[in-house]
């Protein structure tokens, strides 16, 4: 689970009133984190969050994304933005994966 604390940078004045679930303020989260192909991973969460924000996951559970935990079930996070700062961990880790690329092509080309 990641800790909040390592949110605290991105949180001010300026950028408190991007608190709330929303299409915009999930897209500039990811760019906040400098996530790369921002409006592809913009429509993923869309796709795996269950058409976003309504739905249970996103709202109960803060999970944008289809990440689980080592015993196959979804993630939960203290607030959706750590998901998208999850998400920013990951990619920079496996980016460069063949299958992600593949993903991203399938995600763009589905919504």
């Amino acid at each position: 689970e990641l800790i909040i604390d390592e949110l605290k940078p991105f949180v001010n004045n300026d950028t408190v009133n991007r608190l709330t679930l929303n299409q915009k303020n999930v897209l500039f989260w990811i760019k906040t984190f400098e996530i790369e192909h921002d409006t592809i991973v913009l429509k993923q969460s869309i796709q795996e969050s269950g058409h976003q924000y309504s739905s249970i996951r996103a709202r109960q559970e803060n999970s944008l994304f289809g990440f689980q935990n080592s015993d196959v079930r979804k993630k939960k996070y203290a607030h959706w933005i750590v998901s998208i700062y999850e998400y920013k961990r990951w990619q920079s880790k496996y980016s460069e994966d063949s299958l992600y690329i593949i993903k991203l092509r399938h995600v763009h080309t589905d919504i």
